[in-house]
């Protein structure tokens, strides 16, 4: 409440308003790391609950069908996408009125506090049918808060970067979510192995949830400590530009271009770090072992080169890098599948795999500040969220779905490839048609 009458105390005295200082790399680093907290939390209780669907099947959807069980708590799951877009629109509101952190502070408290619920929460066999329907409440608050905090937490660090700095400092927002994504699958690796099998389904499914709570409190303390941006600071102290006045009437229209723009990267990134895992062990007959150490691997160069393409595009611009993975993927996706389906050997599996994730990377280091950028400050984490939440839930959420279907209709392992190369051809074209923004100050 005091970052709204902090904001609300700025508006009253804008006629005396001062602009801040300009963002400096030291502030940057800070915000980045207020920031990322948000986001490593979010995707580790995704991959958490994603990876324990099946117990949590069990203890909230019993059934004398196992798979009518881990259907039912994937649905559960999907209900968190659906809520997104409407998350980004509602939260996004609130920072482009109330101020970034404001709105970054209440996402951290809401995703920390549903994470815990579902560590705590009776089971179907103590509450009956109250505990799923309590279980999908929860899901819907998880993913009304995450619409919020992922590009609100992007609009933060963009807003705080410098110029000439924004790529790098944007990326960060993809290295926190790699950053969930692995802390998730090691949580729930130890806990699996140190536990028997009668104890991860009496109780042992709480303990991931429960830890992930404990993220909460340090993320909260490190949003307090930090200070609104620049960028707001100014937008809310100074009349709206001839820019601001054309988009205000058709915002929609900025949210559009932010979702034609992450759909090349949604499908990209589920296709090759999450659908591939089930694609190596059902076509190409490898050990879940080696899928998953390999995928471990491939997640962990994507997290070391995100920053480094963020940075490069600050140096010879957005769209370059940007194009570069576009043509990559377009080009080798066909040639490298088709091998991999002929036959090839562990080693060369695993190259091929550090290449697609390298590929990927490219796309994924500019990809943050090239969206943000796409928005004036006043309707950024708003009409950003609209269409991130829109085009994720779309594009993200369903690509293992439509890869798998596409299998089905054509009759070829090979038909994934189809759909990663359309949409590689629609977001090459789409970079083509935009405006190099990587010198530009922020609108």
């Amino acid at each position: 409440m005091s970052e709204m009458n902090e904001v609300i105390e700025m508006k009253r005295t804008a006629a005396e308003f001062v602009p801040p200082a300009a963002p400096t790399w030291r502030t940057a680093r800070r915000a980045a790391l207020a920031a990322g907290v948000g986001s490593t939390l979010e995707w580790y209780d995704l991959v958490t609950y994603g990876y324990l669907a099946a117990l949590l099947g069990h203890a909230f959807f019993p059934s004398g069908d196992s798979t009518a069980s881990l259907l039912a708590a994937f649905a559960t799951f999907g209900v968190g996408f659906l809520a997104r877009p409407l998350g980004g629109l509602l939260f996004g509101a609130y920072a482009d009125r109330y101020g970034r952190k404001a709105s970054l502070t209440l996402t951290m408290i809401l995703m920390a506090t549903v994470t815990g619920l579902v560590g705590i929460m009776p089971t179907y066999e103590t509450w009956g049918t109250a505990a799923p329907v309590l279980l999908v409440l929860a899901r819907v608050i998880q993913g009304l808060s995450a619409g919020g905090e992922g590009t609100t937490a992007l609009a933060y660090l963009v807003e705080w970067a410098p110029v000439g700095r924004r790529g790098v400092i944007g990326s960060l927002q993809s290295v926190a979510s790699g950053c969930g994504l692995l802390l998730g699958s090691a949580s729930v690796t130890w806990i699996t192995h140190s536990l028997s099998a009668a104890e991860l389904q009496a109780w042992g499914w709480r303990v991931p949830f429960l830890l992930g709570t404990l993220v909460g409190p340090i993320g909260y303390w490190l949003r307090r400590g930090v200070d609104e941006t620049p960028a707001f600071r100014r937008a809310i102290s100074a009349a709206p530009t001839a820019d601001e006045r054309m988009y205000s009437v058709q915002p929609w229209k900025l949210s559009v271009k932010a979702g034609i723009f992450l759909i090349f990267w949604s499908v990209a990134y589920y296709i090759f770090l999450t659908y591939m895992t089930t694609f190596a062990q059902r076509y190409l007959h490898l050990a879940p072992a080696l899928v998953f150490k390999a995928n471990t691997a491939a997640l962990l160069l994507y997290i070391v080169l995100i920053p480094t393409f963020g940075f490069v595009s600050d140096k010879v611009g957005r769209k370059p890098v940007l194009l570069a993975s576009c043509v990559g993927i377009a080009v080798l996706t066909y040639p490298l599948f088709k091998l991999l389906l002929a036959g090839v050997s562990t080693p060369a599996y695993v190259a091929i795999l550090l290449l697609f994730s390298c590929m990927l990377a490219m796309y994924s280091g500019p990809a943050g500040a090239t969206v943000a950028e796409l928005f004036p400050t006043r309707i950024r984490s708003k009409w950003l969220g609209l269409g991130y939440g829109v085009s994720v839930a779309i594009f993200g959420g369903f690509t293992p779905f439509v890869a798998t279907w596409l299998i089905g209709a054509l009759g070829t392992p090979l038909a994934p490839t189809y759909y990663v190369i359309a949409t590689a051809i629609i977001g090459g074209i789409f970079v083509l048609c935009l405006k190099e923004t990587a010198k530009s100050e922020l609108a």
